[in-house]
């Protein structure tokens, strides 16, 4: 290439980069390890992976990571940041709990907030500015109790923790839609806290009250401990979780080898098969800035979040607040989860996916 041909093209680059409109995005996740689980570095190295490969001349993408710790405290001192650093953008949480907290927040502010996981319908309730990449809990209740039916369950026990609004949501949502579709069924709830969980109290009133369903709507390594205790006990009840259970390595190191004659069955947002059109850069994001973790839904859902609202940016680089928000929903992103139709509603249509337990793997059963 010539001198002056070089010359021209830093030239047409340097005025592309003045001309080019700025957009910081806030990136919320857990920073720090939780537990056995590493859900915040996977969701953040692909976040990170799809904004430092993106290229569009009319934006100049900055980004931040915030922490959530998993606690509603450290969540909102991170949104109120997020608000004074002027965010255009929030994409995360994993959980209902903190997302409620942000959204409260952000929505105030007009602010894009999308959601990758976060089920619980006050996420997106009241707001313009937030949404959601899957159903949410009205869905997941109302389904996951007609499967209880159509498996012909007559007498379930419902485990309800009250210190969780996810868990106190679907618990409820649950046992509505089984007193409305099947009134003659049989329920009881038991109702607990956080640090108050009592497995061989529960285990002694399935042995009392012959359940033959047991709805946990507890965190992952909850119900593991109580999948453990039940069979311990050699009772056959089957059980039927949501989609916090995950069936991660760290769920399986609680179980250990206590699986025999027992059904569990849970809920999930994808059921392990990658689609759609952008298959390939995930995997090649994935490779070069995930060293070290698993393609999980987790993972693929922080890709499909960012990568809906940058193709729209790709069309509207100058679209903030409500706008941006409004020009997302309107547009069919095809992820790598499922087909993602908003509708001009804040949660779009989503299939539920059903698995089972079986030894040390997870079986997809069906979809609802």
């Amino acid at each position: 290439m010539k001198l002056s041909s070089i010359i021209v093209f830093i030239a047409i680059l340097f005025i592309q980069t003045i001309n080019a409109t700025s957009f910081n995005v806030g990136v919320l996740y857990p920073i720090n390890k939780n537990g056995n689980s590493y859900i915040g570095a996977e969701s953040i190295c692909v976040v990170e992976g799809l904004l430092k490969e993106y290229r569009n001349p009319k934006l100049s993408i900055k980004y931040k990571v915030y922490d959530t710790e998993q606690n509603s405290s450290t969540t909102m001192k991170s949104v109120m940041q997020m608000v004074k650093d002027k965010v255009d953008l929030v994409v995360g949480t994993t959980y209902s709990t903190t997302a409620i907290v942000a959204s409260k927040v952000l929505s105030k502010k007009n602010i894009p907030f999308i959601v990758p996981t976060a089920t619980n319908p006050s996420v997106t309730k009241n707001s313009k500015s937030t949404i959601r990449a899957c159903y949410d809990d009205h869905v997941q209740g109302q389904k996951l109790a007609k499967f209880s039916i159509d498996k012909k369950r007559r007498n379930i026990l419902v485990l309800k923790n009250l210190s969780r609004p996810f868990s106190s949501f679907l618990a409820d949502e649950f046992l509505k839609e089984i007193h409305k579709s099947a009134p003659s069924v049989k329920t009881e709830v038991y109702e607990l806290i956080d640090g108050d969980m009592n497995y061989q109290e529960i285990v002694e009133k399935i042995k009392k009250n012959q359940y033959d369903l047991i709805f946990t709507t507890l965190v992952a390594s909850k119900s593991a401990l109580l999948y453990k205790s039940i069979n311990k006990e050699k009772l056959t009840p089957m059980i039927l979780g949501t989609d916090s259970i995950g069936g991660r390595k760290s769920f399986f190191d609680i179980l250990g080898k206590a699986h025999k004659g027992l059904d569990f069955f849970f809920a999930a947002q994808w059921d392990g098969k990658l689609r759609g059109p952008h298959i390939r850069e995930f995997k090649t994001i994935f490779k070069k800035y995930c060293k070290g973790y698993d393609p999980t839904m987790m993972a693929v859902s922080a890709f499909d979040i960012l990568k809906m609202a940058l193709l729209t940016l790709d069309k509207l680089p100058k679209k903030r607040k409500l706008a941006l928000i409004n020009e997302i929903k309107k547009r069919e992103y095809i992820g790598l989860r499922n087909k993602l139709i908003f509708t001009n509603r804040n949660t779009p249509d989503a299939p539920i996916y059903i698995k089972k337990i079986i030894k040390d793997t997870v079986l997809s059963v069906k979809s609802l």
